[in-house]
């Protein structure tokens, strides 16, 4: 058994004890998210749909898919009122697992936006994918996606930075650009960046906002991203101005709004940076992510405008 696997199992083992989670469910996924054959995952996938569609007929839903960090946000439906919301993150996926089941997951439920977590899992000190490789298959899962909802909108949760893989930040900060950059190519693609509110000061991941495994989000993780991606949600499905918040970080001026009437006119440039120049918070130079006209930027001056197993 590997060093990571090993560590995983431990650090699994003891949240399995703190949240009275039959252990040997744990272990299986640990094992199941090491396997590269996305039918591993067919059972699950199986109960998803299944729960979802005991729940009767939504309207307009928002549908959530990917990794445990979607399986875990059990207050989802609750953070993202008035929005309607369903729920399909399962074990450690990975990001040609939900390639695979994204007709089943996502296009049979035919909601009117779907939001993405997933990538994370192809990103392990042992066994790391290439950014090329992760882009390339996420690039087939929106393919996939709107060869049945041609106008869906899909936002893309950049990968956390977590104190479990933080020796993989690199890698991971290459992934995220290489998929923002596609995001940019396509009015129904968005990006959300929500990774500089996890860092310290030191510009290290804060593990206030993490589990014991230092992995996945906790409560305070989880208010994080609620308050940056409900905003934007809102503020592009329904059209919501999106306003500063009591403790929210000036960094994140610039994010973009778009209005279901309004389509982007041109881009605007932020720069993020760490609180540590030794932890640069490195999106390479010429960094887009303002789909804002004119008018909307004026009025989104001094405001907090939110731009996208764990």
């Amino acid at each position: 058994m590997n060093k990571y696997l090993r560590f995983s199992m431990i650090g699994l083992a003891v949240v399995s004890v703190l949240t009275v989670y039959p252990l040997y469910v744990l272990v299986g996924e640990i094992r199941k998210a090491r396997d590269e054959d996305p039918l591993v995952w067919q059972a699950d996938t199986i109960e998803l749909i299944e729960n979802t569609r005991g729940r009767g007929k939504l309207r307009d839903p928002v549908l959530f898919i990917g990794s445990s960090s979607i399986r875990f946000w059990t207050t989802l439906e609750q953070d993202m009122q008035p929005l309607v919301t369903i729920r399909h993150g399962f074990g450690g996926a990975k990001l040609h697992d939900i390639e695979h089941y994204a007709e089943r997951l996502v296009v049979d439920f035919h909601p009117r936006a779907v939001v993405v977590y997933c990538g994370s899992n192809d990103i392990q000190p042992d066994a790391t994918k290439s950014p090329e490789t992760l882009l390339d298959t996420y690039r087939r899962f929106v393919e996939r996606v709107h060869a049945g909802l041609p106008e869906v909108p899909i936002y893309y949760i950049a990968i956390k930075p977590t104190p479990m893989r933080w020796s993989m930040w690199e890698t991971i900060q290459a992934t995220n650009r290489q998929i923002r950059r596609f995001s940019e190519t396509r009015p129904t693609l968005h990006y959300i960046e929500t990774g500089p509110e996890f860092l310290g000061s030191e510009g290290k991941p804060n593990p206030d906002h993490f589990r014991i495994d230092r992995l996945h989000l906790n409560a305070s993780g989880y208010q994080i991203w609620t308050r940056i991606i409900r905003a934007r949600l809102l503020a592009d499905l329904e059209g919501q101005p999106i306003t500063a918040t009591p403790g929210s970080n000036r960094r994140h001026q610039g994010r973009s709004i778009t209005t279901r009437s309004q389509r982007p006119r041109r881009y605007e440039s932020v720069s993020i940076s760490s609180a540590s120049p030794k932890q640069p918070w490195n999106f390479g130079r010429g960094m887009s992510q303002s789909l804002r006209t004119a008018p909307e930027a004026k009025a989104c001056k001094g405001l907090l405008c939110s731009a996208r197993s764990s």
